[in-house]
């Protein structure tokens, strides 16, 4: 384990997973609620490479991970479980709230924004 994650455990780990269903995904996600979105719900869907994220009202964040109620000059009040750094990020507009969700990396991004994509 790294020295940084030795000392500093709780900043260090942590993860933001997305299991996909027939239906549904459901953002699983250390340190905060998990959330499951369906997908006739969706009613936009967008792929963002430089996303301007604002700044959190509530929720988590760390070095490694943004998660909670976030706010910027766009979409005012809106929900963001992505991975900090990562300026790429897949925005949802779900029954009138703004969703905001990234993997890792941007390939990862791409990948989840392609399986929600077929699915919607």
């Amino acid at each position: 384990m790294k020295t940084c994650c030795k000392r500093f455990a709780s900043v260090c780990i942590g993860n933001i997973n997305i299991d996909f269903k027939e239906k549904s995904f459901t953002v699983n996600a250390t340190y905060y609620s998990d959330l499951t979105v369906d997908y006739s719900e969706i009613d936009s869907l967008e792929y963002r490479e430089d996303f301007d994220a604002g700044m959190r009202t509530y929720g988590f964040g760390s070095p490694r991970l943004s998660m909670g109620v976030f706010e910027n000059d766009e979409f005012g009040s809106y929900t963001r479980y992505t991975y900090t750094g990562n300026k790429e990020a897949i925005i949802l507009k779900v029954d009138d709230n703004i969703l905001v969700i990234s993997g890792k990396n941007d390939d990862e991004t791409r990948e989840i924004y392609k399986k929600i994509f077929e699915k919607v």
